[in-house]
């Protein structure tokens, strides 16, 4: 079973989803796992590796060099 938090004003016991206290009304945000931010950074960085073009990117720079393209005529 988890464990019951306190308010920070009043010290009276809070159920675990509860942030405001029913004896004196002080807010108190439910703390959030340090990693959080750290997985949201992550999530974002591996969203952006899949819908980026680096290759377009590059091209643009002048960073890729690429083999031109060479149409063949037909003659008849």
């Amino acid at each position: 079973m988890a464990k019951r938090r306190l308010c920070r004003r009043c010290h009276t016991k809070l159920e675990i989803d509860q942030e405001t206290c029913p004896a004196c009304g002080e807010h108190n945000p439910i703390p959030k796992p340090w990693y959080t931010p750290f997985l949201g950074f992550l999530i974002i960085i591996i969203l952006g590796y899949f819908l980026i073009d680096f290759g377009a990117i590059a091209e643009f720079f002048g960073l890729s060099e690429r083999a031109p393209v060479v149409e063949e005529s037909t003659s008849d």
